[in-house]
């Protein structure tokens, strides 16, 4: 093992300078940050956070850059915050952000810093670089607590902690197109069941049941076509507007671009689904009862 970083973990309460009030009436929300300590020394040997980060002294923090802008605290500027021990001024030294968003994802102190904050602040993970997996997996095996995982395996644990919230996710989303498919259908055939008189007609003045069926299906695909590139532009503009207003990398709006030729192919399955029936009956309205019908 060439390396090795314990990562402490706490929670400390910024005092000054105080948080914004959401509007003149209501009363300024707490704001809490999450802190991770760390030997400065060790540290950037097995984690690599973006920006120009130095080693942080005693009485010093380092701040992501979105905690930076939400706050509007700036680089070299005095704060106050309150860990377990109470209130401890701190001078923000860097701005920085985590890309893994697992480590330091707010607020990063050196080990030094966390002792006048958390003396009893829990280790959240050890980092260490070099020697074998299984080598340490076998040397920490009597130890209770504690488990050895690879860079890949530690990423899979992380993501599978928000793998049941996706999963409920979907499932909204699931019922949403089925209530959408159900409704779009409804649409169509009620259109075809008040412009009986109109599609009557049509035959009688030589439109054939192809020609007839065809505009239902246009009609449905026009309104279901509009309707996903609506959909899919507002929820690209309203994750745009979160990213800029946050600054997070999660929220970066990058789409996978097949995203956008499934969304075609599926309105157009759409569109022949629910219009197949609808058009049938509109190709079949005979000529006396399209005369009779208002």
């Amino acid at each position: 093992m060439s390396a090795a970083a314990a990562l402490t973990a706490s929670q400390i309460k910024l005092v000054s300078p105080p948080p914004k009030r959401p509007s003149p009436e209501e009363p300024p929300l707490p704001v809490y940050l999450a802190v991770t300590g760390a030997d400065q020394e060790a540290l950037p040997e097995v984690l690599k956070l973006g920006g120009r980060l130095p080693r942080l002294g005693d009485g010093e923090i380092a701040l992501t850059s979105t905690v930076l802008k939400a706050q509007k605290i700036k680089k070299g500027q005095r704060i106050v915050v309150r860990g377990a021990q109470g209130r401890v001024p701190l001078t923000v030294a860097a701005a920085y952000h985590d890309p893994s968003h697992l480590f330091a994802d707010q607020a990063l102190v050196s080990a030094a810093t966390m002792d006048r904050l958390d003396p009893d602040a829990p280790a959240q993970v050890v980092l260490a670089r070099g020697g074998s997996e299984r080598d340490l997996a076998r040397a920490f095996a009597g130890t209770p607590g504690v488990e050895v995982l690879g860079k890949g395996a530690y990423i899979d644990l992380a993501k599978g902690s928000m793998t049941s919230g996706l999963t409920v996710i979907y499932g909204f989303i699931g019922m949403a197109l089925v209530l959408a498919l159900f409704g779009m259908a409804t649409t169509v055939s009620m259109s075809v069941g008040e412009r009986t008189r109109e599609f009557g007609l049509l035959g009688a003045v030589g439109a054939t049941v192809a020609q007839i069926r065809a505009v239902v299906r246009w009609e449905a695909a026009t309104v279901v076509l509009l309707g996903g590139l609506l959909g899919v532009g507002t929820a690209l503009g309203s994750v745009f507007l979160m990213y800029v207003a946050t600054g997070s990398s999660f929220l970066a709006p990058n789409p996978p671009w097949w995203l956008f030729p499934a969304v075609i192919a599926g309105a157009a399955a759409v569109a022949l689904a629910t219009s197949a029936l609808p058009a049938r009956r509109a190709a079949e309205v005979p000529l006396l009862e399209a005369t009779r019908a208002e």
